[in-house]
């Protein structure tokens, strides 16, 4: 059994996290420490590129792979992780990465969520969100 629910898209500007927050996206909003979502958007858009050498790492190392190379050829079809300053694209990217086809089965799926998130910082949050998950499962050896 799997604790906790996947990472998924609200209605109306609020995006559910996997612990079941909700993150406000309203336009100009201000985060919960007197950031602006502009600031806030890159800052999770560059740990985003972190998060993804890890889960990486974690992947291959424990053997995750359903094939050799499977992260090589993974990346190889989607291309290098676009820039910070591209945060959408960022995200949708780590979508592709942690949910491929076919699956490596160890990740919840979210591209539905990154696709109903209603901006970029609800797009960031799914993908940050995802991937974190999915981590914290691989650190402790086990996929989904």
């Amino acid at each position: 059994s799997i604790s906790g629910d996947p990472p998924s898209a609200g209605a109306a500007g609020v995006v559910r996290g996997g612990g079941g927050e909700e993150v406000d996206q309203s336009e100009g909003s201000m985060g919960d420490d007197g950031r602006s979502k502009a600031e806030e958007c890159v800052r999770m858009s560059d740990r985003l590129e972190q998060l993804v050498d890890e889960w990486s790492g974690l992947v291959r190392l424990g053997g995750f792979e359903r094939q050799p190379d499977q992260l090589q050829l993974i990346r190889s079809h989607i291309g290098p992780i676009p820039p910070a300053d591209e945060g959408a694209r960022r995200a949708a990217w780590v979508g592709a990465l942690i949910n491929p086809t076919p699956a490596l089965g160890v990740a919840y799926e979210i591209r539905p969520a990154l696709l109903m998130a209603r901006d970029t910082h609800g797009m960031l949050r799914v993908a940050t969100d995802g991937i974190t998950m999915s981590i914290e499962r691989l650190r402790k050896g086990r996929s989904f």
